[in-house]
């Protein structure tokens, strides 16, 4: 699966978008989970769009990892 997009929301109601796992990650670490209310992850096969948004904080940072 590659990533397609990552959007982070904040507790502050901000949100991000990134295409690029590293830029993903790194602005979660820069944040803090306790600062994160959610993320948004679309991931394509090749063939079809994946999105996932109601995973916890962690299996989010788990599934980015594995992009």
């Amino acid at each position: 699966m590659n990533l397609c997009t990552c959007t982070i929301v904040l507790k502050n109601k901000n949100s991000i978008t990134f295409d690029n796992v590293e830029q993903s990650l790194g602005l979660i670490d820069q944040h803090g989970i306790s600062n994160i209310s959610n993320i948004k992850i679309e991931a394509s096969d090749g063939k079809k769009t994946h999105s996932y948004n109601n995973l916890s904080i962690e299996d989010s940072i788990e599934s980015l990892m594995s992009l």
